[in-house]
């Protein structure tokens, strides 16, 4: 990979025939690289990062921006930007890994001077039918977990709400994390109190819940679950998801910081016939 510094985790999607890797510069401004039209898969086949600007405006954030695209490469770039709106950008990336950006949208405003929209960076998610759905937490105390949606990269943000997350817990610490496949994804939240201590408050470290989404069937997985293994952690885990055989597999990569003896990497694999 290029050279490159910051203060959070990267994000990462699949485009066209590579991959997109976005993260927060020291300087707060979001960078991307790309290796799609390269024909390449080693971490040099990634160029020089490059500052996201829109009509000649770089986009700037505290957080940990998300990504996600479409098969024809239409990216989609999620933030809390430096003023604590919540923003979308909309780009193009053509077959030889150029990307237009445009369209920088407000999803959520803050209520005033010195508030903010979230309380951390969100999550999103493009389903097969080109919806979209945003995670993010509440900035007041708690931080409860909320989202919103739009059904294509066309169109605007829904207005309405602010709606919760069914199956999601009631109060959360950390950004959520959240990964989709055909017309169904899954988002998890770091499990606490309403003083964002764990659960149980003598805990070393937060539980993770997820719930699951049926676009098709327009449906939640109202039961959250939480980690089967009961492992905790410290941060927001990784969720990938890959259908083999049409049994769809959801992944989770979680790094073990918490733990007294020493951090490490684990993964947890389920395979589950239907979201419930």
């Amino acid at each position: 990979m290029p050279y490159a510094a910051t203060y959070n985790s990267p994000s990462v999607t699949a485009v066209r025939d590579g991959w997109m890797i976005l993260h927060r510069g020291t300087d707060n401004r979001i960078y991307f690289s790309t290796n799609v039209g390269t024909g390449l898969i080693g971490v040099d086949s990634f160029p020089v990062w490059q500052a996201i600007q829109v009509n000649g405006q770089f986009q700037t954030t505290w957080d940990t921006p998300d990504v996600t695209a479409t098969p024809e490469g239409n990216v989609t770039v999620a933030y809390r930007g430096s003023d604590g709106n919540l923003y979308t950008v909309e780009g193009q990336v053509d077959l030889y890994g150029y990307a237009y950006w445009h369209n920088n949208r407000t999803v959520l405003a803050a209520g005033g001077v010195g508030q903010a929209a979230s309380a951390l960076g969100p999550a999103i998610v493009t389903l097969s039918d080109g919806e979209q759905r945003l995670f993010y937490n509440t900035p007041d105390q708690g931080h409860a977990p909320r989202q919103t949606f739009r059904s294509s990269t066309t169109d605007g943000w829904n207005t309405g709400g602010p709606y919760g997350v069914p199956g999601a817990p009631s109060y959360t610490a950390g950004r959520p994390s959240a990964a989709a496949i055909g017309q169904t994804l899954q988002v998890a939240y770091l499990q606490a109190d309403f003083q964002g201590r764990p659960i149980p408050s003598t805990s070393e470290g937060y539980g993770v819940q997820r719930t699951a989404y049926d676009g098709g069937m327009n449906q939640w997985a109202w039961a959250g679950q939480l980690d089967e293994q009961g492992w905790r952690v410290n941060d927001a885990p990784a969720i990938d998801i890959g259908d083999e055989g049409n049994r769809i597999r959801f992944i989770q990569l979680m790094h073990e910081a918490n733990m007294a003896a020493i951090g490490r990497i684990q993964v947890a694999y389920r395979d589950v016939t239907h979201l419930y």
